[in-house]
């Protein structure tokens, strides 16, 4: 292979890394905005109609979903994100907490695995009634953990993306996706432009 054929490829792959930290931040803001969603509105002790559970759930669905897409399998040339592209590893109660979030995307909250999910199925006066239990999976506490594991990625990613926009000469990485918080600015609208 010729030096600039190598040259190339290593510029793909900075390239490709550089895409993965972006889609990344992007992911963790979601999960990010879904935390502090279910921090401002549920209470762990409060009682909710159905209806309020399952608002909650789609939260927690997004919360889940979104933190762990950048760690889940891609098709493409970017591929997933790895802990070595962030400069660090998790360790101890945060790991522990990161393994529980992988695992409830991949059994419960992107799939539907049978032992992952609690219902009952009752018979009464000839009719059949089947009960799904639509509590949240993580205690107010975890999402509060999640949501600090959030923000770390978040400025960790765009620390380390920023970093590969100077490698690849870009003459600046625009922050305002990171400087924005969860909510801030204007959003856009509910369906694109045609």
């Amino acid at each position: 292979m010729s030096k600039a054929a190598s040259a190339e490829r290593q510029q793909q792959r900075t390239l490709n890394k550089f895409g993965r930290l972006l889609l990344s931040v992007h992911d963790f803001q979601q999960a990010l905005s879904a935390a502090v969603f279910l921090l401002e509105e549920a209470e762990e002790k409060g009682r909710y109609p159905l209806s309020t559970l399952r608002r909650f759930r789609c939260f927690e669905t997004a919360l889940v979903v979104a933190y762990a897409r950048p760690f889940s399998q891609t098709k493409g040339e970017i591929g997933r994100l790895e802990w070595k592209d962030l400069g660090f590893k998790l360790e101890g109660a945060e790991l522990q907490l990161h393994k529980r979030l992988i695992e409830s995307r991949n059994r419960l909250h992107a799939h539907t695995d049978a032992d992952m999910v609690t219902m009952g199925i009752y018979e009464y006066d000839g009719k059949i009634t089947v009960h799904f239990d639509e509590q949240l999976r993580f205690t107010e506490a975890e999402v509060l953990q999640i949501k600090a594991l959030c923000e770390i990625l978040i400025q960790t990613s765009a620390a380390r993306y920023r970093a590969l926009g100077k490698q690849l000469n870009f003459a600046d990485v625009d922050t305002s996706i990171i400087d924005a918080g969860h909510m801030d600015g204007d959003g856009g609208t509910w369906l694109p432009a045609r």
